[in-house]
C-alpha cells in the first residue's frame, strides 16, 4: 500500500472512533481503494465486490463544505486547523516559507504559536486546496476587522505622495521617519533618488509624465537603447560616479564608444571583464533586456540597474 493510501486509511479510522460517521465522499475514495487493492485482497480470501457491498456501521453523511472544508481555530494563543486529507496540500504546504506549523499526530491537525505569519498562511495557503475555510469566532473578527482597514486604506509600504498640493510620506514608521527627519521633500530627481534608497516607495501618479524622474525613484528602470546617453546623463545628475556595463551590451553597443560616452559625463566605466570590488561612490548598471544573467558580476552594491530595451524595427534588405 502506498503511503499517501495508509495514511488516508490511517485518518479514516481514527475519525470513525472520533465522531463515529463517515462522509460520502470518504466512502467513495474507499471503495476505490478497495478495487486498486483486489489482488492483495484477494489473496487474503476477499472479494471485492463483497466488502463494497457491506453497510458503514457509522453514520454516514453527506460531503458538504463542513466536511471538505478546513477549520481553523484560536484557543489560548496556539493556532490550529484541520483539514480533509490531500496529498497535493501535504506537499505543497511544506514548501511554504517560514511555515511554523507541525503536525500533531495525537490530535489530528496543524498547530502552532499564534502569529501574524501564522495567521497569513492559513488565509493565503487553505483556500487554493480546499473550497471551503471556516474561522472560529475570534478570528473571523479579527480578519473581519483588518478588511475593513484594507478596504478604507490604499497605502501600506512608506511611499512619498501628494495630498492636496503637499508632498509626504504615507504609511511613515519609526525609522522612516529618523531617516528624513529635516529632509526636504521635493519632485527633485537627487531626493527622489536617496527616498527610493531608504526603501521608500514613490506614488506613480505624481511622477507619471516624467522619465526623467521615474528613472531616479525606480531602483529597476527600462529604457531603450537609443536614449542610452539619455540615461547616462540622469545617472550623473543624481550622483553616479561608477557604471558597471552588463555583459549582454557588448553585442548591443559599441564597448569603446559606450564608455567614451560614460567617461564625458564624468563617471567611470566597469565591465563587463573587469570583475572584483567595486570601487568607493555610488554604482549603478547598465544591462541589456536579452542578456541571461543580469546579476551584478563586483562585490559590492550597485544603487541602480537600468534594463535597455532595443525596440528598433529589423530593416529587411
Amino acid at each position: 500500500m502506498s503511503q499517501y493510501d495508509y495514511k488516508f486509511m490511517a485518518n479514516l479510522q481514527t475519525m470513525i472512533q472520533r465522531d463515529s460517521r463517515v462522509t460520502t465522499g470518504q466512502a467513495t475514495l474507499f471503495d476505490n481503494l478497495i478495487s486498486k487493492y483486489k489482488k492483495q485482497l484477494s489473496k487474503l480470501g476477499l472479494d471485492k465486490a463483497e466488502l463494497k457491498a457491506l453497510d458503514w456501521n457509522s453514520t454516514l453523511v453527506e460531503s458538504t463544505t463542513e466536511y471538505t472544508g478546513a477549520s481553523v481555530v484560536l484557543l489560548n494563543d496556539e493556532l490550529t486547523f484541520r483539514v480533509p486529507f490531500n496529498k497535493t496540500f501535504i506537499s505543497k504546504f511544506r514548501e511554504v516559507k517560514d511555515n511554523a506549523f507541525a503536525w500533531d499526530k495525537e490530535r489530528k491537525l496543524y498547530r502552532t504559536t499564534f502569529s501574524t505569519n501564522a495567521l497569513k498562511i492559513t488565509t493565503q495557503v487553505l483556500h487554493k486546496f480546499f473550497p471551503s475555510v471556516r474561522y472560529c469566532d475570534e478570528l473571523s473578527a479579527i480578519l473581519n476587522s483588518l478588511a475593513e482597514l484594507e478596504a478604507g486604506t490604499t497605502v501600506w509600504n512608506p511611499t512619498l505622495c501628494q495630498v492636496n498640493g503637499q508632498l509626504m510620506v504615507a504609511a511613515c514608521n519609526s525609522r522612516i521617519g529618523e531617516l528624513i527627519e529635516g529632509m526636504e521633500l521635493s519632485l527633485d530627481a537627487t531626493v527622489l533618488f536617496k527616498l527610493s534608497q531608504m526603501g521608500i516607495d514613490i506614488d506613480p501618479a505624481i511622477i507619471s509624465d516624467y522619465p526623467r524622474l521615474q528613472f531616479a525613484a525606480n531602483n529597476v528602470y527600462e529604457a531603450e537603447i537609443v536614449d542610452v546617453e539619455n540615461v547616462i546623463g540622469w545617472m550623473k545628475n543624481i550622483g553616479c560616479e561608477n557604471v558597471v556595463i552588463g555583459r549582454g551590451l557588448r553585442t548591443a553597443l559599441n564597448q569603446e564608444q559606450l564608455a567614451k560616452t560614460i567617461e564625458k559625463y564624468g563617471m567611470k566605466p566597469l565591465g563587463p571583464l573587469s570583475y572584483g570590488k567595486l570601487p568607493d561612490g555610488v554604482s549603478m548598471m547598465l544591462q541589456h533586456t536579452s542578456s541571461v544573467n543580469n546579476r551584478n558580476p563586483f562585490m559590492g552594491t550597485v544603487s541602480k540597474t537600468v534594463v535597455l530595451k532595443d525596440s528598433r524595427p529589423i530593416e529587411v534588405q
